[in-house]
């Protein structure tokens, strides 16, 4: 025989078998109370306020409706809301932040500064050694466009210059003889 049963925590009602109401440890609350399915953001136990950092050090904090928000536990990060509220709208997609003073916690407004994605690239990546051409082939590889005509040229001239066995195939690096 099934009776209506009323969770004393959420407040659902479901039927339940009366023979179940009997048992040791019957609470009369819903599977999703009895199991800590309905114990999330502030109704869990381990709450902590919604804020977190990063191994890498930034804030997160939860903002499950932003739609910049972590897919799986709903954070962004503390110094895109900080800039948001100053700015009073949503980042652009192709807009980077950042901390001037390199303290990636330090969320303050005027710590933050609103920059284009390519501009804090090389703003971070100034008086690193790499190579014009290398840099150059980093941009593109990440754009998803080809190499150019000039570079193909360059790689079928230095292909030509590698030595070649009897039968006129390509020896593999490895193998050829450095020549002093």
């Amino acid at each position: 025989m099934k009776v209506k049963q009323k969770c004393p925590e959420c407040g659902e009602t479901r039927m339940i078998n009366k023979s179940g109401t009997y048992h040791l440890g019957f609470t009369g609350r819903c599977m999703k109370c009895a199991c800590g399915k309905n114990q999330t953001g502030n109704k869990n136990p381990g709450w902590k306020g919604g804020r977190i950092i990063t191994i890498k050090g930034y804030v997160m904090l939860r903002s499950p409706n932003h739609p910049r928000a972590d897919n799986n536990s709903g954070y962004v990060f503390e110094h895109i809301l900080v800039m948001e509220n100053t700015l009073g709208r949503y980042l652009l997609p192709n807009e980077r932040l950042h901390h001037i003073n390199g303290i990636r916690d330090d969320n303050r407004p005027e710590n933050l500064v609103l920059m284009e994605h390519g501009k804090h690239t090389t703003l971070h990546w100034t008086g690193r050694h790499h190579t014009t051409e290398t840099k150059r082939k980093l941009s593109l590889s990440k754009k998803g466009k080809s190499m150019s005509n000039e570079f193909r040229e360059k790689q079928r001239l230095l292909i030509a210059q590698r030595e070649r066995d009897s039968q006129g195939r390509l020896l593999p690096c490895s193998q050829v003889l450095i020549r002093a």
